[in-house]
C-alpha cells in the first residue's frame, strides 16, 4: 500500500524541482525547457494537488505523461 504524505510548502518546492530534474534528465531536455513543458500543462498544479502519492511514483509517471503529451521519445 502507497505511503500518503502530507507536504509542506518547502517540501512541494523541492518536489517540484525534483520532477523537473528527473524529467530533464530522462528525456534530454534542459532544465529551462523541461520546466516549460511543466508549466504548460500545470503539472505543478497537479503535484499540488496530489502530493499525497509516493514521491519515488511521482517521478516516472509524471514524466511519461508529459512526454506522451509532447511526443518527446525517451532515452
Amino acid at each position: 500500500m502507497d505511503e500518503l504524505l502530507e507536504l509542506t510548502a518547502g517540501e512541494k518546492g523541492t518536489l517540484k524541482v525534483g520532477v523537473t530534474v528527473a524529467f530533464a534528465e530522462r528525456y534530454g531536455l534542459s532544465y529551462g525547457t523541461a520546466a516549460e513543458y511543466f508549466d504548460r500543462k500545470r503539472i505543478y498544479d497537479y503535484l499540488d494537488l496530489h502530493s499525497g502519492l509516493l514521491v519515488t511514483k511521482m517521478y516516472p509517471y509524471v514524466a511519461e505523461l508529459v512526454a506522451e503529451e509532447y511526443g518527446i521519445p525517451g532515452n
